[in-house]
């Protein structure tokens, strides 16, 4: 299997044997290839892409630099740290059933916050 454009920085399997592919598309650390930040599945058993969820820049602004990702137990969503400019405090949280519904949330280091 070859996935193209692929940056890869965090990888996991859920719980229905999907392997997951965090993509931050900024080489290096640098600027963000536009079009390009994407949360990709792929079914091991078949070892195929079954879909790519692509982030906009309203999402994953240029400075932005998604590193991890962690799934809710009920498998509907994707929590995505963002340790680019906006610092450790950013997270994206990314209704993985309904692809086009994304929010950012943030969260003060004591664990409280708000939306924005």
């Amino acid at each position: 299997m070859q996935v193209f454009g692929a940056l890869v920085q965090a990888i996991t399997v859920d719980n229905q044997n999907h392997l997951w592919i965090l993509d931050p598309a900024a080489p290096a650390n640098a600027f963000e290839i536009p079009s390009g930040p994407k949360l990709m599945e792929i079914n091991l058993a078949t070892n195929t892409v079954m879909r790519t969820i692509l982030f906009s820049m309203v999402v994953a602004p240029q400075g932005s630099y998604l590193n991890d990702v962690r799934f809710s137990p009920d498998g509907q969503y994707a929590y995505i740290t963002d340790s680019g400019i906006r610092g450790p405090s950013w997270w994206l949280i990314c209704a993985v059933g309904q692809p086009a519904a994304f929010s950012t949330v943030t969260h003060t280091r004591s664990g409280s916050g708000g939306s924005s």
